[in-house]
């Protein structure tokens, strides 16, 4: 069974306005793409954080920052396998 990838809201937003005749909006796009990707890893990394806690399993200083990172890097991971990618 293949996989569909899941559409953000602003690359629909973004095909309607390309199917309409609304001149040049292709940087207010990408600006908006990068924001909703920033917010898909912070939900994602978030929803790690908030399990961690309430299990009182959460590392601190180095490993926390250590850990912090780890989890940037699967977020990115998770968003690129979600959502489209250019």
């Amino acid at each position: 069974m293949e996989r569909m990838e899941k559409q953000t809201s602003v690359e629909w937003l973004e095909e309607m306005f390309n199917n309409s005749e609304i001149p040049n909006s292709s940087m207010l796009f990408k600006q908006a793409k990068e924001m909703e990707k920033e917010q898909e890893k912070s939900n994602w990394i978030g929803g790690y954080l908030t399990c961690a806690m309430k299990d009182h399993n959460l590392p601190y200083g180095k490993k926390y920052l250590n850990l912090l990172a780890d989890k940037e890097n699967q977020a990115e991971q998770y968003y690129n396998e979600t959502f489209k990618s250019e």
